[in-house]
């Protein structure tokens, strides 16, 4: 995707609405359909008649409240003609940034020689170039964590990675890292480690509760409806991936 392109059938298919996007230098979670950019007098109309009414019988018949609409096909959205000139990026369909946490690609070694990076949230990167702006007063490159919280009832938000490291509410702003203590990326390999001295290895995460409980984030519609309160993980099970 050096283009941060993804194809019709791949939004049909694979990347529909809340799934994420890798993208050459930040990840990004397809937002829901209101927010898909249909150009008036193209509303990209797929004509099934037959299927369309059996969708809206369907409907019907799982919720009352829907008695009354009528459905239509769409394809998603072209991008448009002018959508990779610079200055002029018009796609068809909206993603949000996600997660909004980042590693930075400036890895420094411990006494041990184990490999650590910093922990950034979004804010903290450069606007101009989306790099972070290190004590050194380098920028470095930076890639989305690929660790994630999410719920039974399809959830999805940021880990509290603060609140990880220090084992509850903190009110410490220091440096947080990512640190691989081992080479087979199992999560008993990776650690959270705070400047202030709080660590934590994300071998604790998979274990119930852990992660805190879910505020109902819903990323891809940019809101939250804050009445979830599932703990997270909600019970054991796949740990979560990471590179």
């Amino acid at each position: 995707m050096s283009r941060q392109q993804i194809r019709s059938n791949q939004l049909i298919t694979t990347f529909g609405p809340g799934a994420m996007v890798d993208l050459p230098h930040k990840s990004i979670i397809v937002a829901g359909l209101e927010k898909w950019a249909f150009e008036p007098g193209k509303p990209c109309l797929v004509e099934e008649p037959r299927l369309a009414a059996k969708l809206a019988r369907l409907l019907r018949q799982q919720n009352q409240s829907f008695k009354g609409y009528s459905i239509e096909l769409r394809t998603p959205p072209p991008s448009g003609d002018a959508m990779f000139q610079r200055g002029l990026i018009t796609p068809g369909v909206t993603g949000y940034i996600f997660p909004h946490w980042f590693i930075v690609q400036n890895v420094v070694l411990t006494p041990q020689k184990n490999r650590r990076r910093r922990l950034v949230m979004v804010e903290q990167l450069n606007d101009g170039t989306g790099k972070f702006r290190d004590h050194d007063n380098k920028n470095y490159s930076v890639v989305p964590v690929r660790f994630v919280r999410a719920c039974r009832k399809g959830h999805v938000g940021d880990i509290q990675w603060r609140e990880f490291a220090h084992g509850g509410q903190t009110t410490c702003q220091q440096d947080l890292w990512m640190e691989e203590r081992g080479t087979t990326g199992d999560l008993a390999d990776v650690w959270i480690i705070c400047d202030c001295g709080a660590v934590r290895s994300m071998s604790e995460s998979a274990e119930k509760g852990e992660l805190g409980t879910c505020n109902g984030s819903r990323p891809w519609l940019d809101d939250s409806e804050r009445v979830c309160g599932e703990p997270q993980p909600s019970k054991p099970g796949p740990r979560p991936s990471w590179s």
